[in-house]
Formats: structure tokens, C-alpha cells, sequence
């Protein structure tokens, strides 16, 4: 998994009459003119799991087949948020393993409030950011939600266990084989010390039923013994037994943290930073845009120096998503970033302004938009510091951006929009490169010849070796006409490529 994934949903627990007050309504999201409300991102369907409404509420239920021992959520994009304001939504969106609309049983938003994050589907996990002396007189325990794991079920025999509660190192791992179609399940008592203050009857069905719900302190001596020695409880968990053991300092719950919100007239849209794709060689800091109507005040940095050839990161790709009662056209939105779990993050909440038809790709067969998260965060450059591998990515939703030439620390990351866009609104090109086209307006806007150097570029791994970008222009071209036809187009989007063909034609 790429990033750790801890899980909390309490619908095994109420008898069937609570269990139906408790399931996620479908509603109706209207977009007001101006809106604090958050749409937090998660996919209904990946090759790991899909979201199904079961008669326990909704679930997730495994996809594929997964060999116990294996990792769980190898394929899914993860992200964990604590700014939970009355109003806000889980936003399910399609993508190119489920193109299909959500069906009438399935609800395209899901409500979640304050009693979501602190009553029934929150976890709790101890800061880190203490000095030593602190530590030793109190603790503090901070409250979360995670996406899609709040969906899964209890179970007191579990099909994933956490091997490491850490947020990039941990993994979610089948404890026996799981067969497609099969939920997934976790038991609660790995996550919850005290049940706060509740009881349920329990319905999980498994043949060591507790028959009720019980947190980690009722569990028998061998139990809290054997889940301690295998390091699959919280922290949260372990240092409120250590106290109750006289063996570490008191717990503190901390209150819901203030997160302001400024009004917008977008869709505010959460989404996880680089650390969902354990991308630690890149981080999003304050930069100049590239392009003179670019609206984009974050970009994506190196954080050390890194070679030619090199692979950056991963990034998750999908349709673009489309908010309830809104148009069906892709519309600008607000990029909201979910709680940090690397400093190569934003703080959360931090927002930056994305508008699809300046800086956007498309999908080859649909053209429609592609949403890429974080790495809708690079900029233009005339002379690129990246290139996407679109020929050999064996997962149309996990992407991949390779270095094409040395990046030095701290350098602003950076492809060109001309490859990538077959159109965009002409902007005047700030990108100071040696060879600055001076403007952007997508392939389509180039002359010929200009095209013809781009289709005839070839940015394939085995070409590394050498900087495209440091030859004199004679040489340049000299090798870009080296190229050959198998190669040629290598450089573009599929989309561009395609389309450039069709005009060709």
C-alpha cells in the first residue's frame, strides 16, 4: 500500500433498527454561489475494492483475489483528513475501472459530520510533536477520518490487519485469502480502547464472535498480549494501556481542531499531497506561474538532487469529477489539501484554483479531462525537467513522471503543455527557457515545423543518457531526427498524438 490505513465503521454493532438511521443518505449537493463546503475524493471502485451498500450500510468488498499475507490496498488512492464541517461529503467519483455512472442504489455524495469523526467512524492517533519532557507528563490524541477505510466493517475475526502504524510505511495485510466479491474487514478493538462508553450486539457472524462490541481493555489477557506482540493496534491504543498499566503518562483527547475556511464561488475538492504515492523526492511549495493566465500559486519541487532517468513519482489519474447538480462540463475547482502525512505536503486545508482547460490532459479514447491530484501542480516549461511514460504504464490509473534530464534540489518541476495539451487558451510563456516558444496554446497552436520537432523528440528511458536540452539547436535537431517511427510521438499525450494524426489524415 502506499500509504497506512487504519479502519473504523460501527454498523456490525447497532441492532437493525440503529443500523438504518446510521447508513449514509443519498442527498441532494447544490452549488451555492459562494460555498465552504468540502467534497472529500474517493473512488468507488479500484482494482483493490469497491463500495457496495450492504444491509450492514456501506461496505467495502474486495475486487480481486488477494493471497493471504499480501498486501490489501496495493492500487487505491488513500488519504486521511481532520476538517469535518457540518455539510461536507464523501464525493464518489467513477474511474477507468468503473466508467460507468453510479447506479440508483449507489449515491454519488455521502454526509459526514462531527459525530462521524469523534462518534463512529473516526480514529484517533497520538501527535508526534512533542519534546521529551512533555511526553512524559501527558499525551495528546488528535481525531481523523480516512477515505475509504471508514467504509470498512468490523469483524472479530478480520480479513487485513496493520503490520506498522506508520502513514508511509505501514501496510494493510490479508490475514487469510480473500476471494473477489468477499468484504473486507477489520476488528475495532485494534483501533478503540474504550468502545466510548458504548455497547452493541455484535453481527460480524465470524465463529469467535464476541458477541458484543468491546474495545481493547475488555479483550482477555492472551488477546491484548498477542495483538501487542504483533504490533497491530494503534498508537492511540497502546499508550492509553501503558497509563492504565502505570507504564506511561495519561491520554489526552484533544478537541476538534479550527480549520477556517474562505468562501468560494468552486467546488472545494479534497485530495491527498505527494505522500499517497510515498513521493519523497518532490514536495509543493509557493512559486511564480510559468504562463502569464495560469491561476496556480503552488507548484511541485524537487527536494534533492535527482538524476536523469530517474523515477520522480506516481500519481493517481481519473475521469474529471462531476458534483452533483452542477454541469455536466468540467468546471474550475478548488484544490483543497487533506491533512498531511509527509513534509512534502501542504497543511491541510490549503487551497489552490485549477481550471481543467488550462492545464489539464485528456483521456486518449474519451477526451475527456483527467483529474491527477497533486501532480496537476506542475508547470510549463519549453524545456522540461519531466516526462510522463505513457507507453509502458501498466495502470491506466496510476501514472508515472520520470526525470528527463538532471534536476537540481529545489527546482520547480515542470513538463511542456504543448506536448501534453492539444488546445488551451494562448497564454505568453514566462518560462525563460534557452529556447521559450514565447507563448502556450497546445499542439494544435504550433506551426509545422514546431510540430514536427516534438513529434520527432523521444523522451524513452533508453535515450536518457543523454540531455536533449543542452545540445546547440543544429545538434538538437540533428538527433531528433535520429528518432525512429516506432519512437516517433513518444513525447505527446496519447491524446495529442491521436489527434494530430486525425488531423494528418
Amino acid at each position: 500500500g502506499r500509504i497506512l490505513f487504519i479502519f473504523v465503521h460501527n454498523d456490525y454493532y447497532r441492532p437493525p433498527q440503529q443500523r438504518a438511521k446510521r447508513q449514509h443518505p443519498a442527498t441532494t449537493v447544490r452549488l451555492t454561489t459562494m460555498t465552504t463546503k468540502n467534497y472529500v475524493l474517493c473512488p468507488r471502485s479500484t482494482e483493490d475494492y469497491r463500495i457496495e451498500e450492504t444491509e450492514f450500510g456501506y461496505s467495502l468488498v474486495a475486487n480481486r483475489r488477494i493471497k493471504k499475507g499480501r498486501c490489501v490496498f496495493e492500487d487505491s488512492l488513500e488519504l486521511c483528513f481532520r476538517d469535518v464541517q457540518e455539510g461536507d461529503v464523501i464525493l464518489l467519483t467513477n474511474n477507468y475501472h468503473d466508467n460507468d455512472k453510479c447506479n440508483e442504489n449507489t449515491p454519488i455524495c455521502l454526509p459526514i459530520n462531527q459525530v462521524t469523526l469523534f462518534g463512529t467512524h473516526g480514529v484517533g492517533r497520538i501527535l508526534q510533536d512533542h519534546t521529551s519532557a512533555k511526553k512524559k507528563e501527558e499525551l495528546d490524541e488528535e481525531w481523523h477520518l480516512e477515505s475509504p477505510g471508514m467504509f470498512m466493517n468490523h469483524s472479530c475475526d478480520p480479513s487485513v490487519v496493520t503490520t506498522k502504524f506508520d502513514w508511509t510505511e505501514g501496510e494493510d495485510i490479508a490475514t487469510r485469502n480473500i476471494q473477489k466479491g468477499e468484504p473486507l474487514t477489520c476488528d475495532y478493538a485494534y483501533f478503540d480502547y474504550d468502545e466510548d462508553g458504548t455497547t452493541f450486539e455484535c453481527c460480524c457472524g465470524a465463529s469467535n464472535c464476541r458477541g458484543k462490541r468491546i474495545g481493547f481493555e475488555l479483550l482477555t489477557p492472551a488477546e491484548r498480549e498477542t495483538i501487542l506482540k504483533n504490533g497491530n493496534v494503534s498508537d492511540a491504543v497502546e499508550a492509553r494501556h501503558l497509563h492504565e498499566l502505570g507504564k506511561g503518562p495519561p491520554v489526552r483527547i484533544l478537541p476538534p481542531k479550527p480549520f477556517p475556511r474562505v468562501p468560494s464561488e468552486l467546488p472545494r475538492l479534497v485530495v491527498p499531497g505527494p505522500s499517497c504515492a510515498v513521493a519523497d523526492m518532490i514536495g509543493i511549495r509557493p512559486c511564480s506561474p510559468t504562463l502569464e493566465d495560469d491561476p496556480r500559486t503552488f507548484g511541485l519541487v524537487a527536494t534533492r538532487d535527482i538524476p536523469a532517468g530517474k523515477l520522480v513519482y506516481e500519481f493517481w489519474a481519473q475521469p474529471w469529477p462531476v458534483f452533483p447538480n452542477a454541469s455536466q462540463s468540467p468546471s474550475s475547482l478548488q484544490l483543497v489539501a487533506a491533512m498531511p502525512l509527509s513534509d512534502s505536503d501542504l497543511p491541510e486545508g490549503t487551497t489552490v484554483r485549477i481550471d481543467p482547460h488550462l492545464c489539464a490532459s485528456r483521456h486518449a479514447d474519451t477526451g475527456d479531462f483527467e483529474f491527477a491530484g497533486f501532480d496537476l501542480l506542475t508547470h510549463h516549461s519549453c524545456q522540461p525537467n519531466l516526462f510522463y511514460d505513457y507507453r509502458h504504464d501498466e495502470d491506466e490509473n496510476w501514472r508515472t513522471a520520470y526525470a528527463c534530464r538532471d534536476i537540481r534540489k529545489g527546482e520547480l518541476l515542470t513538463i511542456d503543455f504543448d506536448c501534453h495539451l492539444w488546445e488551451r487558451p494562448v497564454a505568453t510563456c514566462l518560462c525563460g527557457a534557452f529556447d521559450c516558444r514565447g507563448s502556450v496554446g497546445g499542439f494544435s497552436h504550433l506551426t509545422p515545423s514546431q510540430q514536427e520537432e516534438l513529434i520527432s523528440l523521444t523522451w524513452d528511458r533508453k535515450h536518457l543518457g543523454q540531455d536533449l536540452f543542452d545540445f546547440p539547436k543544429e545538434e538538437k535537431e540533428n538527433f531528433c531526427d535520429s528518432s525512429s517511427d516506432e519512437e516517433r510521438g513518444s513525447a505527446l499525450s496519447p491524446f495529442v498524438w491521436e489527434q494530430w494524426k486525425k488531423a494528418s489524415n
